[in-house]
């Protein structure tokens, strides 16, 4: 058993039934939550009782009418039955928000951190289409040696080798993240 993993999927399932509206998406992620915690766990013990999953699952079944989602529910006992719950609810999780909400936190909480490490500090941004300069502009401010070479007709400015790896681009994290 990963603890960590089972931690997250419970944190998942407090978050949606504390902190979410009352709504499909709320019931899905505290059901996916319950099956995912059931098949993490040797006990198959699972965050609801076996009556608050079935008023859970009336409840997005009700949910989902009102807020007239095309999802199509299929019977809790035939899941169960066939042992497909958890792959049921992720799916239709999947469905009902297109966007990968938990990449999105984790974009927002590395956001959160990286403005706290520059709090009260000067930030430049630079800013410019590939090949206008901005990493030899950084270079230039960091004090590595500079040349300039011909290519063709074009006058280019690079760094000069200096026999220790390039420390800029040791020091840089490039992060490009699609949600």
């Amino acid at each position: 058993v990963i603890w960590a993993e089972v931690d997250k999927i419970a944190s998942h399932f407090h978050f949606a039934s504390r902190a979410m509206p009352p709504c499909a998406e709320r019931s899905l992620v505290m059901l996916q939550s319950h099956f995912a915690h059931r098949q993490k766990l040797p006990s198959g013990s699972g965050l609801l009782s076996n009556e608050e999953v079935a008023e859970v699952y009336e409840g997005l079944v009700q949910q989902l009418r009102t807020e007239q989602h095309s999802v199509r529910l299929p019977d809790l006992e035939g899941l169960h039955r066939a042992g497909t719950e958890l792959h049921c609810f992720t799916n239709l999780l999947s469905e009902l928000r297109p966007l990968d909400m938990p990449l999105l936190m984790s974009l927002v909480s590395s956001i959160e951190q990286a403005s706290k490490h520059i709090q009260d500090k000067d930030v430049i941004l630079l800013l410019g289409y590939t090949g206008s300069g901005k990493s030899t502009m950084i270079h230039y401010l960091a004090g590595s040696k500079m040349r300039r070479i011909l290519h063709g007709d074009v006058e280019h400015i690079e760094t000069v080798p200096n026999g220790h790896q390039d420390t800029m681009a040791a020091l840089a994290e490039i992060k490009t993240n699609y949600l």
